[in-house]
């Protein structure tokens, strides 16, 4: 793998980062300083604040920003019914992309429906239809586009649409864009997926990001789930993308053991 983040080396590859809104820290320096300490290289940032902003925290904490992850909730839905919902989709859309450039993240998530329950009425694939046009629209405007635009999928209580890798895979093939692709969430994959690994190797040429966090969403090492088989997964498929770390609590101590466990498990996987 090439150009690491100069906090990383051969036995950490991978950037390890933090969900800026699973913090809870209004102060972006002493929320960016809290993950720093812990040993972080990075954060996906929110979209509610400036670029100016997030960049004077960043460089002030040493971090990098690893990933754009708006809000996006019922009221930015990609496949809604409603034209003004997947209009205000897109705005937000827009407006991630323009911060990853002015941040220098390298990709944006995107949840294209948050519902739990289909709307009556919608079929299952004019919603899909919905979500890869309304996102399409919006990615056809940035032809140099360099970010890419991931989508995650969620588990059953908090969508109803895109649940599994294959369900984001088929969603990626209508969008047909160079600069979309997958994101994993092993935390939703357990409740969703038959196996943690197998999508991983299914998928893997797709996939530009990873979120993390144990069974019980708290810090990785604290629960039951096999990460170390899941990372060895995804160096096998090639990945070279980032890990962000989503989970609850996020309290410094917490912090500290999810990145030093995740540190221990990385370090420890044999490479060829």
């Amino acid at each position: 793998m090439t150009d690491l983040h100069p906090g990383l080396s051969e036995t950490r590859p991978f950037a390890l980062s933090v969900a800026q809104w699973t913090l809870g820290e209004p102060d972006l320096h002493a929320a960016f300083d809290r993950v720093a300490r812990a040993g972080y290289d990075g954060v996906e940032l929110a979209t509610d604040r400036s670029p100016e902003d997030l960049r004077r925290a960043l460089a002030a904490s040493g971090l990098s920003a690893t990933a754009i992850c708006p809000a996006w909730g019922s009221r930015r839905d990609f496949a809604s019914e409603a034209p003004s919902v997947r209009r205000s989709a897109a705005a937000e859309l827009h407006r991630a992309i323009q911060l990853a450039s002015e941040v220098e993240a390298a990709v944006v998530i995107v949840v294209p429906s948050d519902r739990p329950d289909r709307p009556p009425g919608c079929s299952r694939q004019e919603m899909l239809f919905a979500a890869a046009a309304t996102i399409t629209g919006v990615l056809d405007q940035y032809p140099g586009l360099t970010t890419d635009v991931v989508i995650e999928p969620l588990n059953r209580y908090e969508t109803h649409l895109v649940r599994t890798l294959d369900d984001a895979a088929a969603l990626c093939q209508l969008i047909g864009s160079p600069r979309i692709g997958l994101m994993a969430d092993v935390f939703h994959m357990h409740l969703e997926e038959d196996s943690l690994t197998d999508p991983l190797l299914r998928h893997g040429a797709q996939l530009r990001h990873v979120h993390l966090a144990d069974n019980q969403r708290r810090e990785p090492g604290s629960g039951c789930l096999d990460l170390e088989t899941v990372i060895s997964v995804l160096l096998q498929a090639g990945y070279q993308g980032a890990f962000g770390n989503e989970f609850l609590p996020t309290t410094d101590d917490a912090l500290k053991r999810g990145q030093e466990h995740l540190s221990r498990l990385i370090a420890a996987i044999p490479r060829s």
